[in-house]
């Protein structure tokens, strides 16, 4: 069986450097990132109309910008992942800002919480990690309520072998669509993150800073537009 393989970045990069990625630093923010987290973040939005009076858990929240997101839009947001350190993190991170979201040192595919407790689940990016991905997908119709809400968010597959090392495996479209479906009968699917803009990024630390400085003002990886190939999808889920 395939083991899930270390997460080790919080090591080389320094626990909670997320937040620098999701920042407005023109040489520390990643737009490709910032622009992962606003798609997951308005597509629950679209669905749900408000996070207001909402539970929502961010399930592999590691240092929790993601699920400081959630709080600032208006949930009463959770999160989970097995780092002790990028959960410290989190806890310090969020009482500084004055959000009281809860967070818990615990595997995502095994959470302690009650069945049916969310409005809303998120997983962004976590799933590609994950030895036995039909086990998120379990604990996911678990933990969403009666027409619940979930948002599942990828790479796509381009390479024999998965592009970042640190990930277990990466799907194509199609396949992404079936690993869903087994699961959850009612999911549309969404696409992000042109890889034209991905590919200049990579380029040179310049092209990277031109491209951030270009999000400022519009950030190129929140939609397809008109480029054919694009680096991320999404599993907008209801629960039925």
């Amino acid at each position: 069986m395939t083991k899930d393989i270390e997460f080790t970045k919080y090591k080389t990069c320094g626990t909670g450097y997320h937040w620098d990625e999701n920042s407005s630093h023109p040489r520390k923010m990643n737009a490709f990132v910032k622009a992962r987290y606003q798609k997951c973040i308005q597509l629950l939005i679209d669905k749900i109309g408000s996070f207001e009076g909402k539970r929502v858990i961010d399930l592999g929240c590691g240092d929790g910008v993601l699920t400081y997101e959630l709080f600032r839009n208006g949930a009463e947001s959770y999160g989970v992942d097995l780092s002790d350190d990028a959960i410290k993190y989190a806890k310090q991170k969020h009482s500084s800002l004055g959000s009281n979201a809860q967070f818990f040192v615990e595997s995502c595919t095994d959470t302690h919480f009650d069945d049916g407790f969310f409005d809303a689940v998120i997983s962004s990016d976590v799933i590609e990690h994950l030895s036995n991905p039909s086990e998120l997908l379990s604990e996911i119709q678990r933990l969403l309520k009666p027409n619940g809400l979930a948002v599942i968010s990828t790479p796509i597959r381009f390479t024999e072998h998965p592009l970042d090392t640190m990930h277990t495996i990466e799907w194509f479209e199609d396949e992404f669509k079936v690993l869903i479906k087994n699961t959850f009968s009612q999911v549309t699917f969404e696409y992000s993150h042109p890889v034209i803009w991905y590919e200049l990024i990579k380029r040179s630390s310049i092209h990277r800073l031109g491209v951030n400085v270009l999000s400022y003002f519009m950030n190129p990886f929140l939609n397809v537009g008109g480029w054919r190939f694009p680096c991320m999808q999404y599993a907008i889920i209801v629960k039925t």
